[in-house]
């Protein structure tokens, strides 16, 4: 009798234990199973198991932002924001994480002012190095002033030795003069010991070299505030790859002399490169794989031209002149501007004509390509760019009446006339 009562007993006890061991483990298993998904980035099973755990236990407040941050991984933009409210209800005041959390949803919408600002409390509450990389993206901070992009690149500098926070205030030592600064911020970047580090670097020991020459481009602006000379200044810049200083003094310029191109084109090469794409639309500077195709020759030549551009009394001729440049330098709005100020001079040029009617062809306007190449004709009859111009309209809309017309004419008095011959012969063959 005794030997029984002592195994019920113990019986009983055995089955209250496994009663209050099975929730531990249980526990145990789906604690092991999300730290398993999340080292493989099993976002969808780090999700279900964290929300499967917070269902067995809703104490476990924690889970919301593995669960919050599962679903940002996975894209899924409104159960994420669902999961980040739970968490964010759970506190009083949001934490770092939170934040961060916040700014990354939103960078997801295409929001980069909310996520800036998001970021910006985060990494005040709690520097980490996730955000400092996250504001370090320079695009996110396009459309705010310079100075705030700076001075938060100088607080993620002092914490974490990103290339981009570096860069982004030894440049601005470049622009204060400050050559201690800026020798302090080299010799960090060369300290990194990485490919990009020592490269970013180079840059500014470059830029510390021509300190002679950059502090003659200065005693030129602060002599005469011209358009001139900050166009000037501005290509020094972009010649040593300090972009924003560039894009600064090629707007200075653009303010001082709004005729002058060549600040213009640098202004619109520093944008491409830093991928600014809605001013540099509004520019209408054709830019190809971050070049403007201008050499070193016709680049001597628009700066003389703009040069006299930029004086009081300008002569019409001038704009004709670099209209002609501009075009052959594959411009061709910029030239089309140069084009109607030329005003006079064009009425009576077929060079300006032709030219027009070519810039008019490239913007996809064939009407008003057409009538500018006869107007070229009747300013001059033998005018053989306008001929062939007017022999390729044709061909383009299958007049091959009139392509054989303009073609022959080609044949006749151009000094070579085997492409025309070939083409006419071409013509010929689809008019039969």
């Amino acid at each position: 009798m005794r030997c029984r009562t002592f195994f019920t007993r113990n019986l009983s006890l055995g089955g209250y234990l496994l009663l209050f061991l099975n929730p531990l483990q249980a526990e145990v298993n789906l604690a092991s199973a999300l730290v398993a998904a999340k080292k493989r980035q099993d976002w969808s099973t780090t999700a279900e198991t964290a929300i499967r755990w917070l269902e067995k236990d809703p104490s476990q407040a924690a889970l919301l932002e593995d669960i919050a941050h599962a679903r940002l991984q996975q894209n899924e933009v409104d159960d994420c924001a669902k999961w980040l409210a739970r968490w964010e209800a759970s506190v009083d005041q949001p934490t770092a994480a939170m934040l961060a959390l916040r700014g990354d949803l939103a960078r997801l919408q295409d929001n980069r002012a909310e996520a800036r600002e998001h970021w910006v409390a985060s990494f005040e509450l709690a520097p980490s190095q996730e955000v400092a990389r996250s504001l370090s993206d320079s695009d996110l901070w396009n459309d705010v002033d310079l100075t705030d992009y700076e001075s938060t690149m100088a607080r993620v500098a002092k914490n974490y030795h990103f290339v981009q926070a570096l860069k982004v205030t030894t440049e601005a030592a470049v622009r204060e003069r400050d050559w201690t600064r800026c020798q302090q911020r080299i010799e960090t970047l060369n300290n990194l010991g990485t490919q990009s580090g020592m490269s970013t670097a180079a840059i500014f020991e470059a830029v510390v070299g021509q300190r002679e020459v950059l502090a003659q481009h200065d005693a030129r602006v602060k002599n005469e505030h011209s358009g001139l000379n900050y166009a000037r200044r501005a290509d020094f810049f972009r010649a040593q790859q300090l972009l924003q200083l560039a894009i600064e003094d090629a707007r200075k310029a653009r303010s001082l002399a709004p005729r002058m191109v060549l600040p213009r084109i640098t202004l619109a090469l520093c944008l491409a490169a830093q991928k600014h794409e809605e001013e540099l639309t509004n520019l209408r500077v054709v830019v190809r794989k971050n070049q403007a195709l201008l050499d070193e020759k016709t680049r001597l030549a628009l700066d003389k031209l703009d040069h006299a551009a930029s004086e009081s009394l300008v002569k019409p001729m001038i704009f004709l002149d670099r209209a002609l440049v501009l075009a052959s330098t594959s411009q061709p709005y910029l030239a089309l501007d140069d084009l109607e100020l030329a005003g006079p001079a064009l009425k009576a040029s077929a060079k300006g004509w032709t030219c027009l009617g070519k810039c008019r062809a490239i913007a996809e306007d064939t009407t008003g390509a057409q009538q500018a190449f006869e107007e070229a004709l009747k300013q001059d009859a033998t005018h053989a760019d306008a001929w062939e111009a007017l022999a390729n309209l044709a061909m383009d809309r299958a007049d091959y009446p009139e392509a054989i017309r303009r073609l022959t004419w080609l044949v006749k008095h151009a000094p070579d006339p085997s492409p025309f011959s070939k083409q006419r012969a071409t013509a010929e063959a689809r008019l039969r």
